[in-house]
């Protein structure tokens, strides 16, 4: 196995950051973020946040750009995939079917989908029709759409809240006014897996800064143990590609997890909120140990020898700040189950 730049992928998505700092106003990423959190907040105190009646396997689903809006969209999707939305307007509900989902719904879901384009009360004939296709459909999806569906069904898991049937407990996913979201980040890091070298860390084609066009984390998490919570960063794919190895794919992780830590150890930005907001709870001081879990999941991986492997090589905990020398990223990897994608094993140590 080649050697992991894992301390490296942390120094060069600061330094990506720190270049795009005081820059134009567009391109500070500290300003828009810290613009994100102040009209999210502005909206949850203004809001009458109504919870529309929507029931499993459809979800609800949004971003952090549609919460900064005075009327946000709550996105439905099903098995991963968008299939229309819900508009709140005073105390009532209404269906939006654009046409793209109408396309997208008959692309993913076959010729059975027949439902018009058209905004639509939620208690009419025609919703009630498009909810009772997703509650009674038995049949495949297109397979261009598989991550989606591992996305949703490990979501799921994660989600419950006890018992037996939850093999990882005491983990959440973070949610936005109980919607489930992808975390935003100014880093196009989807390639990092292909880096062999450290100079290939500066080739834009591998990682760069995007500003506001950059690649969302895949499942942002609060994982408690005892008296504390941690923020957690999950890189999921549907299947272990000798491609793409588990090991290789944590590059992805602790990048996306680097640009959080920078985040709330950000003032500018409002580091202290975005903590807030993670945590689901107001007044919870950010700790002055940050520690953030890197995790990649996915089907078919041998946790075990991985966690050795990263031991053996002293890259399990990386403490790579500079000017925060106690904060960690801890690595750690989940194993899903190759049919339900639930969690199957993890690290002893997540």
């Amino acid at each position: 196995m080649s050697e992991l730049l894992y301390n490296e992928v942390v120094k060069q998505t600061i330094s990506l950051l720190q270049t795009h700092q005081h820059n134009n106003k567009n391109d500070d990423w500290e300003s828009r973020y810290k613009g994100y959190l102040d009209k999210i907040t502005n909206n949850q105190n203004k809001i009458i946040n109504l919870i529309p009646p929507v029931k499993k396997p459809l979800f609800i689903y949004t971003t952090v750009s549609n919460e900064t809006k005075t009327s946000p969209k709550r996105y439905l999707r099903f098995m991963g995939q968008n299939v229309g939305s819900i508009l709140q307007k005073k105390q009532k509900f209404y269906l939006n079917l654009t046409q793209d989902d109408f396309v997208h719904n008959k692309e993913a879901f076959g010729n059975g989908f027949n439902l018009k384009p058209n905004k639509y009360c939620w208690e009419s004939i025609e919703a009630t029709k498009f909810r009772d296709f997703f509650y009674n459909h038995n049949g495949e999806k297109n397979n261009n759409f598989h991550e989606h569906t591992v996305e949703s069904a490990f979501l799921s898991d994660l989600e419950k809240k006890k018992g037996i049937n939850k093999t990882l407990k005491n983990i959440q996913p973070v949610e936005i006014n109980e919607k489930r979201f992808q975390m935003p980040t100014p880093l196009k890091a989807s390639s990092l897996y292909k880096i062999v070298d450290p100079a290939d860390l500066k080739d834009l084609k591998n990682f760069s800064h995007a500003a506001q066009y950059g690649g969302g984390i895949d499942i942002l998490a609060r994982r408690r143990k005892g008296s504390h919570s941690y923020i957690t960063v999950i890189e999921l794919k549907d299947k272990c590609d000798k491609k793409e190895p588990p090991e290789k794919v944590m590059y992805q992780a602790i990048a996306y997890a680097t640009f959080i830590h920078e985040l709330l150890r950000s003032e500018k930005a409002d580091g202290q909120g975005w903590y807030n907001l993670f945590l689901e709870k107001t007044g919870r001081k950010l700790p002055d140990k940050l520690v953030i879990k890197c995790v990649v999941a996915m089907p078919g991986l041998d946790v075990g020898n991985l966690d050795k492997f990263l031991e053996g090589q002293n890259l399990n905990v990386l403490k790579p700040f500079i000017n925060y020398p106690e904060d960690e990223l801890q690595l750690h990897f989940i194993e899903l189950d190759d049919s339900t994608y639930s969690v199957k094993d993890y690290s002893k140590k997540l």
